[in-house]
């Protein structure tokens, strides 16, 4: 495994668990008058989080398939 792809997820994981307290009050903060624009990029952001998580996750798995496919191909 590629010790890249092994600190990258590490850096995805941590930054799941770190934003989660903002998930959290989501609901609250975006039934809230006069947040500004800093709350809609925020509420934007917690929407299409999921959307990058999972396209982040399917290029990983192709990139490991495929690397799997040409080990098994050999030289």
């Amino acid at each position: 495994m590629n010790v890249a792809w092994v600190v990258g997820a590490w850096v995805v994981g941590l930054a799941v668990l770190l934003g989660s307290g903002i998930a959290e009050a989501c609901p609250q903060c975006a039934t809230r008058a006069g947040g500004g624009v800093s709350q809609v990029v925020i509420l934007g952001a917690l929407i299409l989080l999921p959307y990058a998580v999972v396209s982040v996750v399917l290029r990983a798995i192709k990139s490991e398939l495929a690397r799997e496919a040409a080990e098994k191909e050999g030289p």
